[in-house]
């Protein structure tokens, strides 16, 4: 990280003064103090990890570090009440996750197999993402739901990468979702096909996949982000996201082929 920048503690604990409430503090069980270090314990691992540069994807400035900063303290005021039970190896919140996690597994392999999925397999690889969860420590810049989903979606397709009976079957599979139009000129562009490139290097998909989760934070609005992270990352239907939001199946397509649009001009940079 560049000496030049300001100073991290002051930072971090000049943005919790100003953007956070006594209200957000209560409902926390935090004292202003307490979070301030929280905050910057985040930052700074996530800097020395690399996995900051990669986020803000572009170069690390005052003014950047600050827009981290105020990312990180809005997902701990959305997050911290439910990863800190996970944290506290609380059994009910994991046999939660672990259920969320193996419909999502169900989805995915249906989407790669063409058939019904095998509830089996979609155990197993809950099973290895709720491992692997425990081990890891949230980043604290992406919804807790998306950062987990990604790493069910690695597990998979690190499976079938070893897989050359489901590779010659399933041909499609590269792209998980047909290629969307989102332009005049026809040109394809399938965040599933980013998200989920089953010839790409294991590790490289994960950063690849915060690279995405950094450029959908750019969208202009929050709707066009939660929509894109509920189609592309929970693998949930435009109907099931239209009554999740109280919108129309139309409206909901709208904000999707418009942030994706943006999307495409986001990425080409």
């Amino acid at each position: 990280m560049p000496t030049h920048l300001p100073d991290l503690h002051t930072q971090c604990r000049d943005r919790v003064k100003e953007l956070v409430t006594n209200d957000d503090l209560a409902s926390l069980g935090l004292s202003r103090a307490a979070l301030s270090r929280l905050v910057r314990e985040i930052v700074g691992r996530n800097a020395e990890s690399g996995r900051l540069d990669r986020i803000v994807a572009y170069p690390l400035t005052a003014r950047t570090r600050l827009a981290y900063i105020d990312r990180v303290i809005r997902v701990v005021l959305l997050e911290y009440n439910r990863v800190q039970p996970l944290a506290e190896r609380h059994e009910p919140t994991w046999g939660g996750l672990f259920e969320r996690l193996t419909q999502r597994a169900g989805r995915i392999l249906q989407r790669l197999n063409h058939t019904a999925p095998n509830m089996r397999e979609a155990l197993d690889f809950a099973q290895e993402t709720c491992e692997t969860i425990f081990r890891e420590v949230f980043p604290y810049d992406v919804a807790f739901d998306a950062w987990a989903t990604v790493i069910l979606k690695n597990k998979i397709l690190q499976h079938y990468q070893r897989s050359h009976d489901v590779l010659e079957r399933a041909p499609e599979l590269q792209s998980l979702d047909r290629a969307l139009t989102t332009s005049a000129d026809s040109d394809s562009f399938s965040l599933h096909e980013l998200l989920a490139d089953p010839t790409a290097d294991p590790f490289a998909q994960a950063e690849v996949q915060d690279w995405l989760l950094a450029a959908i934070a750019q969208l202009p609005s929050e709707t066009q982000q939660r929509v894109i992270i509920e189609v592309y990352f929970y693998d949930r239907s435009e109907d099931e996201v239209a009554r999740r939001l109280g919108k129309s199946p139309q409206a909901v397509y709208n904000l999707k082929h418009r942030a994706l649009q943006r999307l495409k001009k986001v990425l080409a940079k």
